[in-house]
């Protein structure tokens, strides 16, 4: 799951012995990669979206799961779901990290070049027109070109290869330094008509 920056202050703060001021309490859906403050949050509907109340058992090995309470959130018609969002409060409060909506484990670690716009990952398992989003790996910034709030599509894939587009059918997005960057695929929920949504399973896990 990738943490907000004020996500990662109350994690610090909390083993340094300072009480959190920012708990997690409640969830929220999201039409796209959201920003460092929770941006692209879904609205209306009928009955309307609401961020939902969320409670997460105590953690253990380095990880907190939620508990049996499985929170159902209105979708709007017309609306795309990518990823689910983890707040302080039911409106406002502060944004503390998301996690894909469908990702299940289809990622890894690709070497991306400059002069072929390729990324390289053995058997990384993602096929024509998947979507990913990217982010930057420790102690390195993502490759110039590309973003963390962006969902590309996968085009041009082989069993060890592939490069990335902004648009379905697209051109290859140009990458001008070579670096390293994370993938993670995601399957966006696309509603036709008002919905639901139940978040039947939550787990937060620190690596490393």
């Amino acid at each position: 799951m990738p943490y907000s920056t004020a996500g990662k202050n109350l994690m610090l703060n909390a083993l340094r012995g300072v009480a959190p001021s920012a708990p997690l309490t409640h969830a929220s859906l999201h039409s796209s990669i959201p920003s460092d403050i929770g941006s692209s949050e879904l609205s209306g509907g009928s009955p309307a979206y609401a961020r939902k109340a969320t409670v997460f058992d105590a953690a253990a090995s380095g990880a907190i799961v939620k508990n049996a309470s499985d929170p159902s959130f209105d979708v709007a018609a017309a609306s795309t779901v990518v990823a689910v969002g983890f707040w302080s409060a039911l409106t406002g409060g502060t944004f503390l990290g998301w996690a894909p909506l469908n990702g299940g484990s289809t990622d890894g670690v690709a070497t991306v070049a400059d002069a072929t716009n390729l990324f390289t990952s053995y058997a990384h398992g993602l096929g024509l027109n998947d979507r990913v989003y990217l982010l930057p790996v420790t102690n390195q910034a993502l490759p110039a070109g590309l973003n963390d709030t962006t969902l590309y599509y996968v085009i041009a894939p082989t069993a060890d290869t592939f490069q990335v587009s902004l648009t379905l059918g697209g051109t290859a997005v140009v990458v001008t330094n070579p670096q390293e960057a994370y993938f993670q695929k995601i399957i966006p929920e696309v509603f036709g008509g008002q919905g639901t949504i139940l978040l039947d399973t939550a787990a937060l896990d620190l690596n490393g």
